[in-house]
């Protein structure tokens, strides 16, 4: 797997990609713009854990992985016009995330209202969705273990 230490931005649109397999590990990289190519699965959050903005818009994204819970600091998902029948219940649990773009999929599993009611109503709504063990163990993956309540280890 290749590293790009000082990648900080990643703008691969327009080339007709049908998959990012390579995404090379940066714990830089803060953006990340692949529309407008013919992406089907993007499961690679793991390689770029410190991304801000994801943008795969107008792609064939035919699903999210519940991976997506590695991206803690992402602010913006763009995964409008793509082929998403539903969301995974992860993404509710990303604290930072405030703008979540859907429209032009076919999302059967979430109502109208609840997508153009902004991040937090979604966010909310997926949250409520899960099963209580699911929850507890994403909730792990998310919650940094130095600073949960009552935890010895210190921050700093």
């Amino acid at each position: 797997m290749a590293q790009c230490y000082s990648l900080v931005a990643l703008e691969i649109k327009e080339n007709r990609l049908t998959s990012l397999t390579d995404l090379p590990k940066s714990d830089r990289l803060d953006t990340l713009a692949a529309s407008f190519n013919r992406i089907r699965e993007f499961e690679q959050f793991e390689n770029c854990p410190n991304l801000t903005v994801l943008i795969l818009s107008d792609n064939k994204v035919e699903r999210l992985s519940a991976g997506i819970i590695h991206l803690k600091k992402l602010k913006t998902l763009d995964i409008s016009n793509n082929d998403l029948s539903d969301l995974p219940s992860e993404l509710g649990l990303l604290p930072a995330l405030v703008r979540i773009q859907l429209e032009g999929n076919p999302l059967k599993c979430i109502r109208q209202n609840l997508r153009t009611a902004g991040a937090e109503q979604l966010k909310k709504y997926l949250k409520e969705r899960m099963d209580i063990k699911d929850f507890e163990k994403a909730e792990k993956k998310v919650v940094d273990p130095r600073l949960q309540m009552g935890s010895t280890m210190s921050p700093w």
